[in-house]
């Protein structure tokens, strides 16, 4: 399975290669981790406000989202991590790993590269503030490297 700290990434990835893929924006960079398991944390209330969703649904499809991990992890799934620099990225990363710290699963990983020269239809440079804003089409292209995160690193 495929696994994104951006919920537009996934959705796109999944699309392109035809398999699963997950989208865990937790938005980690922002408060305490303790709203993970806490619908009444005010960190949903004020993310409401942001966005066309109540609070307790924004909980529930991150409830959601985690459990789809779990049982990922659960059934002994080979997951593929897919970040960049971000701050998003690198705090999910960190909890990812946090999570998989114990499980002897496969785990790989995938880094994007936010910015970068192109030469083709003319010669350009470009720069993206995060994988929601790339087209997984052209970043599967790239053959990116993906190496393998071992248990000890988790």
């Amino acid at each position: 399975m495929d696994v994104t700290f951006s919920t537009t990434f996934a959705k796109s990835l999944q699309v392109m290669q035809r398999q699963p893929a997950l989208g865990l924006q937790l938005d980690l960079q922002i408060g305490d981790l303790t709203r993970l398991t806490n619908g009444q944390n005010p960190f949903w209330t004020l993310k409401s406000q942001y966005t066309d969703q109540a609070a307790q649904q924004l909980f529930k499809d991150v409830q959601q989202r985690l459990t789809r991990l779990q049982s990922a992890i659960a059934s002994g799934d080979a997951l593929r991590v897919w970040r960049s620099e971000t701050a998003e990225d690198q705090l999910g990363f960190l909890w990812f790993c946090d999570q998989l710290k114990a499980v002897d699963v496969a785990v790989t990983q995938v880094k994007v590269p936010l910015d970068f020269a192109c030469t083709v239809p003319t010669p350009s440079y470009q720069e993206f503030t995060g994988l929601g804003e790339m087209d997984p089409e052209q970043v599967l292209t790239w053959q990116l490297p993906e190496t393998t995160v071992t248990l000890a690193e988790r």
